[in-house]
């Protein structure tokens, strides 16, 4: 998981075995200066669902990956091609949500937001009002089962 220095505000990368107790305490790499951020474990919060569910449901042949995207924090959750690197995410996730953003605030029953971009699908979903998930498919919609099951998930954290 990506979490930023509070002091120099650069990017860390944190391992599961720096949670404890509900925080990700972690001493920057750039500037030395202790973190320590409230926040759910990776393994039970709802990242952690949620990145669970994508694990077990990207093997559809159709789907092509998944990234969780951080309106501050950027990409946290990466299930797509390696070719692709974070910093790729970080720029498709703002653009996506930017976008997002722009036509929910026309029309608000937008709950999704799906571009056609070289024989692929790229759907963006807002999870709450930070944080999305893009999904990338061939030439396809995300099949209605997994739609559904994202959905319930969804519900319910």
């Amino acid at each position: 998981m990506i979490n930023f220095c509070e002091d120099c505000g650069k990017k860390n990368t944190l391992e599961p075995k720096e949670f404890r107790e509900g925080k990700a305490v972690f001493k920057c790499m750039h500037c030395g200066y202790f973190n320590a951020y409230k926040m759910d474990s990776p393994k039970t919060g709802k990242l952690g669902k949620i990145n669970l569910f994508l694990k077990n449901n990207l093997t559809d042949p159709i789907i092509i990956g998944a990234f969780i995207f951080h309106l501050k924090t950027r990409v946290v959750i990466n299930h797509m091609p390696g070719i692709l690197k974070d910093s790729d995410l970080a720029i498709l996730g703002k653009l996506l949500t930017d976008s997002y953003t722009l036509c929910h605030m026309q029309y608000t029953d937008i709950d999704e937001l799906t571009l056609h971009i070289s024989e692929k699908l790229v759907t963006i979903q807002m999870i709450d009002h930070n944080i999305a998930i893009v999904f990338v498919t061939k030439k396809s919609p995300l099949p209605k089962k997994i739609k559904k099951q994202f959905s319930d998930l969804i519900s319910t954290i």
